[in-house]
């Protein structure tokens, strides 16, 4: 049965592009994100290198801030467009890098890392690099579906 997903998967993968790879890729990490916020034991989500962001927002509001960024990349994916890759991208890679400075900088100062989350933030940003390098010669996204109102060259 599991080779069956597996090839269905591939078989339903392989002829994406880098962009719609991309976008997948991010939707799901950053659904794993939200989930971890608003499921897993307070313990697990919190501690010194938590601080500052909880003190900007609490736990349920940026468990919920990452689903919705996770609702936006899976939707791009699912109707990808250049205008909704690059939207995208450019906020996915703030978030992903703002999270995995935040949470990893204070580690350093305190033994370790504090959660969950930052391994979570680092691993997102390899499954990126591993998107990207699997890709390398794949157009970024599919031609451009022309509009009645586009000029013709």
């Amino acid at each position: 049965m599991l080779a069956r997903v597996g090839n269905r998967l591939r078989r339903r993968w392989r002829h994406r592009t880098l962009g719609e790879l991309y976008l997948a890729s991010s939707g799901v990490m950053s659904l794993l994100f939200g989930l971890a916020l608003l499921v897993l034991p307070h313990r697990l989500t919190t501690g010194t290198s938590m601080v500052t962001l909880y003190a900007l927002a609490d736990r349920e509001t940026w468990g919920a801030a990452f689903l919705a960024l996770a609702a936006l990349a899976l939707g791009a994916a699912y109707r990808p467009t250049e205008e909704r890759f690059l939207a995208v991208m450019a906020v996915q890679a703030a978030a992903q890098t703002g999270w995995a400075v935040g949470l990893t900088l204070p580690s350093f100062s305190t033994n370790g890392v504090a959660n969950l989350l930052a391994p979570l933030a680092w691993l997102q940003l390899v499954a990126t690099a591993g998107v990207v390098l699997v890709s390398a010669r794949r157009p970024v996204l599919p031609p451009r579906r022309r509009r009645s109102t586009d000029l013709v060259d």
